[in-house]
């Protein structure tokens, strides 16, 4: 029972470490629309 419950944790730890690891953008492109008054 404890195998099964390791194999659990350490695939919830891979998933949450693939999904910050690739979900945040590389880096900060400006805002082109939004509350700044782009379109008006």
């Amino acid at each position: 029972m404890p195998i099964e419950i390791l194999i659990v944790v350490a695939y919830a730890v891979l998933v949450l470490v693939i999904a910050t690891r690739f979900d945040r953008p590389r880096k900060k492109n400006p805002r082109i629309t939004g509350r700044g008054g782009d379109f008006e």
